[in-house]
């Protein structure tokens, strides 16, 4: 059987679409064109930006909305939620997302804390293939993964490059699949970037991924540290970093 279960859906065009949904369900706020798109459990990081930081940003629900070209979304976990709140922001004129979220790393080279700009994302998850074309990745922009790459080291912040292998099943990630990605030069293991990377590219928006090692995954174990300072610290990082360049830059 083939996935999806009709071969070649994603030539078909859809009966359901977001600007339709959106222009009868209308939000409360104009959406800029540039989002950092991030998770419910980075929901504290807005007392950090705001006080900290010093940045006023208006809330709207699970949306902070700094300025007329940048905002924050907080979604839940996932391809699935993350791509259907991306259609809806993209139909109410969403141009550039940036991802910003947790991965479990699968190198050794890898420890809680670090940080990882992800280049490309095996499409282990259902969504992709609902957009695109059947193959093994998905792409980030290129133009915008270089502009991350410039504000990353223009900052003197340590990451790495490289790809990751986005999963619907976070609980049944197993030895021969760590195994076979470890040894092909993937890096993480997140639940989302595949997916966005195909909406992106089906929508013709930009998109990118940078993630934060949350987890360790080794032939011997799952060994977490979602709550250390070190991924905090990291996060804290990288929204001051990135959002104070983007509002240079916008």
């Amino acid at each position: 059987m083939t996935y999806p279960v009709l071969k070649d859906k994603y030539k078909f065009k859809s009966i359901v679409n977001p600007k339709e949904y959106t222009s009868k369900n209308p939000r409360p706020y104009i959406s800029p064109e540039t989002i950092i798109l991030t998770y419910h459990y980075n929901r504290n990081l807005t007392d950090f930006i705001s006080k900290i930081l010093k940045i006023k940003m208006k809330k709207f629900g699970n949306f902070y909305r700094i300025n007329d070209k940048l905002g924050i979304y907080f979604i839940s976990i996932g391809a699935p939620s993350a791509c259907a709140e991306m259609e809806d922001l993209i139909a109410l004129g969403v141009k550039e997302l940036i991802n910003i979220g947790i991965a479990g790393s699968l190198s050794s080279k890898l420890k809680a804390g670090d940080i990882v700009l992800c280049e490309k994302s095996i499409r282990d998850e259902g969504v992709s293939y609902h957009y695109l074309k059947p193959q093994k990745y998905s792409y980030p922009s290129k133009k915008l993964n270089r502009r991350l790459e410039f504000i990353l080291s223009r900052n003197r912040i340590d990451f790495t490059i490289g790809p990751s292998w986005t999963t619907d099943a976070p609980y049944r990630e197993t030895k021969e699949e760590l195994i076979k990605y470890r040894d092909e030069g993937v890096l993480s293991v997140d639940m989302e970037s595949a997916g966005i990377y195909a909406v992106s590219e089906y929508r013709k928006i930009s998109s990118s991924s940078i993630f934060v090692i949350s987890d360790v995954l080794t032939e011997n174990g799952w060994h977490q540290y979602f709550k250390h300072n070190d991924v905090l610290n990291s996060f804290k990082t990288l929204f001051k970093i990135v959002i104070m360049e983007l509002l240079e830059d916008l």
